[in-house]
């Protein structure tokens, strides 16, 4: 379906440290093998290395997010939040686009309040 969208290309991934049922694994390595086949020159089958290791701990050398810089994400109803982690999760809510402008939100004191409790050792 994507491909004959004329999209690009479709990437497959998991969020890190989330086990996945073995059943539902094993479903999703066949369908992944049958959406290789679908690679050409005008269409890339991306797969994350991590999806066929099905693991649930994540070891992390660092204490401070800094990816949230890089994910937020906009709400349909204006909410923004830090990351796509934290979407609909009113703790990593940093403003609304319709009260404030994105440029105030991302740089105003809601945000660095966020980011000072993020606790990452619940974040996947």
């Amino acid at each position: 379906m994507v491909k004959e969208t004329g999209a690009a290309y479709i990437q497959f991934k998991t969020w890190s440290g989330l086990p996945i049922p073995f059943a539902l694994q094993e479903r999703m390595l066949l369908e992944i093998e049958r959406a290789l086949e679908l690679s050409c020159d005008s269409f890339d089958v991306h797969v994350a290395e991590r999806i066929f290791v099905n693991h649930s701990f994540q070891v992390r050398g660092y204490a401070r997010c800094h990816f949230q810089a890089m994910k937020p994400v906009i709400g349909a109803d204006g909410s923004v939040y830090l990351c796509a982690q934290k979407r609909t999760d009113p703790s990593g809510r940093i403003g609304n686009v319709h009260q404030d402008s994105l440029s105030g939100i991302w740089n105003g004191a809601r945000r660095r309040e966020v980011i000072d409790r993020l606790d990452l050792s619940g974040c996947p």
